[in-house]
């Protein structure tokens, strides 16, 4: 260890400056005089691109430490990750040690674990009577003590010597054996939770045992975030208790939550959560229980009820105005603005203007006479929680004083539409009117549709046709004081389309020829407008390459090979492209197979002759050549000047080979 502390003082290595998690989940197990220590590395040690160590330190309950890494001058043991545990042994038996865990990057925060040397373990509730049992190795004159100090009973010259609070604890002093300590703790508390031990006069302790108090777990409390939740959002509802064991720091417990009144939400551990929460949630009442690992539940925790705030909600202007074209002098009013809210609403009524906006009310009413263009613009309805200021929302209103709308200017979505397209025109007029920068309230009408479905000032004509070639359209605009525009600009429609119909001649999938022959002329025939443009391209180790341009002619649109070879085979492609868009690709795929052979024919061994002897074997032989498609073999023996077909027992592999035993 001190080499390595060195180490890390020459190199200069600087530890990252967050503190990670602590050691969790700190377990002992005590056998005779030795403990074995364990522990929980959490996620964010494990996965650490630092070299990550534990540092263990031991105390007696004096405050001493333990010297664990003898020959060092240092009194913990460094523990390298992922190794989580730690055994020490020649322990004081009946004594009581704490050990202390932290992580040494950026200096985690220590994990303490009390513990007691004693496989003397007895666990009772609280007001139980339990029984303690345990032996020493002393014959006379010692003590048996309480957690506390406090004497219980003596033996003194072979005998028991009183028993100083009998309504704490029954004796057992008719046994005949001294040496067995038998004592029954009366309505136990967390006061008799501790080391029970045997001493001598001189306070060496020579066998103990250990009481373990249990209580149910504390009253658990609810907390609830956020504190107070509105209408959509997601609320927390944590469970808090704790375990009631005695001595303090004893084992390890965990405990487990159940919620009541529950009708949706999904507990997790200590937590429920309620997702968006609604109206229809009010009035819910929850409440929890806690159960440690030994089965002890707790009291029901204090009722939590929700009342979800909501709003403002369902903001409603009445009339129903989203802007109103007035006559400069006139009047209108009142506007009534309404809102939901829980608790109440606030309610202001603002003018938004340049440079400031401007306050016009707190009611829920909006009432002008006299109306002047200084006037004119846009009036907010601005309606806020109660509670929670910043949680607002808006209506507004569009005041307008007008003039007659200018020349409506038409446009189409997509300048050169396809047949098959939803095409959308678009009209567009201002207003001479106050404020002069925000647009009237204006109705359009298009001329020359005979089937679009037109929306305000938007023509939309789904899934144009050639049919639609030449439509002349054009539009005016009419505000609310039925002031009519001069007509738009005119817009004349010439569809493109393709690639269609795109087909292959002649119309094949699949093409054989013998290699030295010709290929094709293959054409690629497709319609577009304007023109399509041709691409052929052959499929090479997975991936599709132009065919050679001394192959193509007729404007890209056809293929033809002179005299094919066997490694133009395969895939040829025809992609047909709209020349004036990307994304429009046809394919057609032609399958071409050249056939050669036979062709290289051996046979092996490569002998012409053979003599065998009668009685021997002959073969195998086998015949040899490359063919595509595969060759077909035959095998024919010259019998008296004829060529007669060798029998199939003596054939094999498909024809291929011959084998035979030469009979005597």
């Amino acid at each position: 260890m001190v080499n390595m502390l060195a180490y890390l003082e020459h190199t200069d290595l600087t530890w990252p400056t967050c503190k990670p998690d602590t050691p969790k989940d700190v377990r002992i197990h005590v056998n005779g005089s030795t403990a074995k220590i364990s522990w929980t590395i959490p996620t964010n040690i494990q996965k650490s691109e630092w070299h990550e160590w534990s540092r263990i330190y031991i105390n007696t309950s004096t405050g001493r430490d333990i010297d664990l890494d003898p020959g060092s001058k240092f009194n913990f043991k460094d523990i390298g990750v992922p190794k989580s545990s730690f055994e020490i042994n020649n322990l004081k038996i009946c004594s009581e040690y704490i050990v202390r865990i932290q992580f040494l990057r950026a200096n985690s925060e220590f994990t303490s674990k009390t513990f007691w040397m004693t496989n003397s373990i007895f666990t009772g509730d609280i007001n139980e009577d339990v029984s303690l049992s345990w032996t020493t190795s002393m014959t006379d004159f010692f003590y048996i003590q309480s957690p506390s100090s406090a004497l219980i009973y003596q033996v003194s010259g072979g005998v028991f010597v009183g028993n100083n609070d009998k309504e704490k604890h029954v004796v057992n002093s008719k046994t005949i054996d001294i040496k067995a300590i038998n004592i029954t703790v009366l309505h136990v508390d967390e006061k008799d939770a501790g080391l029970y031990r045997a001493e001598d006069i001189n306070k060496n302790v020579e066998g103990c045992c250990l009481l373990v108090v249990t209580g149910k777990p504390k009253n658990p409390t609810l907390n609830v975030h956020p504190e107070h939740p509105f209408v959509d959002d997601n609320l927390t509802v944590t469970c808090n208790s704790t375990v009631q064991r005695w001595p303090t720091g004893y084992g390890t417990a965990h405990l487990l939550y159940q919620f009541f009144g529950n009708s949706r939400g999904k507990p997790d551990k200590e937590t429920l959560i309620i997702n968006k929460l609604t109206i229809m949630d009010k009035g819910i009442n929850i409440s929890c229980q806690a159960t440690d690992d030994l089965e002890k539940v707790s009291n029901t925790s204090d009722v939590v009820t929700i009342d979800p705030y909501y709003g403002p909600d369902d903001i409603i202007l009445n009339p129903a105005y989203q802007s109103i074209n007035l006559t400069e002098g006139s009047s209108f009013g009142p506007i009534h603005c309404s809102a939901n809210c829980n608790p109440e609403c606030i309610f202001k009524w603002i003018h938004k203007r340049t440079p400031s906006n401007y306050l016009i009310s707190f009611t829920h009413n909006l009432t002008f006479s006299n109306i002047r263009r200084n006037q004119s613009g846009n009036y907010r309805c601005r309606v806020c929680h109660s509670v929670i200021s910043t949680k607002c929302k808006t209506r507004d209103i569009s005041v307008f004083v007008q003039s007659p709308p200018t020349k409506p200017t038409l446009t189409i979505q997509s300048e050169h539409p396809f047949v098959g397209d939803n095409i959308t025109f678009t009209c567009k007029s201002a207003a001479q009117r106050w404020p002069g920068n925000i647009p009237a309230h204006l109705l359009y009408q298009f001329i020359g549709n005979k089937r679009g479905e037109s929306n305000n000032n938007r023509l939309i004509m789904n899934n144009l046709t050639k049919l639609d070639k030449g439509t002349s359209i054009s539009c005016q605009a009419t505000d609310d004081l039925r002031k009519v525009s001069n007509m738009s600009n005119t817009v004349i429609l010439d569809p493109y389309y393709g690639p269609e119909n795109v087909v292959v001649e002649p119309s094949i999938r699949n093409k054989t020829v013998t290699e030295g022959t010709a290929l094709g002329p293959i054409h690629c025939i497709a319609n577009c407008y304007p023109e399509c443009k041709y691409n052929w391209k052959r499929k090479m180790r997975d991936h599709f390459k132009p065919v050679t341009n001394e192959f193509i002619y007729n404007n890209s649109r056809s293929v033809y090979v002179v005299a094919i070879k066997r490694n133009q085979a395969g895939t040829y492609r025809c992609l047909v492209d709209h020349p004036e868009a990307n994304g429009r690709t046809k394919i057609k795929d032609i399958s071409v197979n050249v056939q050669y052979g036979p062709e290289n024919v051996v046979v092996e061994p490569e002998i012409r002759y053979i003599n065998v002897t009668e009685g021997t074997t002959l073969g195998p032989i086998h015949c040899i050549a490359k063919c595509n498609p595969e060759c077909r073999y035959n095998w024919n023996q010259n019998i008296s000047g004829n060529f007669e077909p060798v029998k199939n027992k003596f054939i094999s592999k498909n024809n291929q080979s011959v084998h035979m035993h030469v009979q005597q």
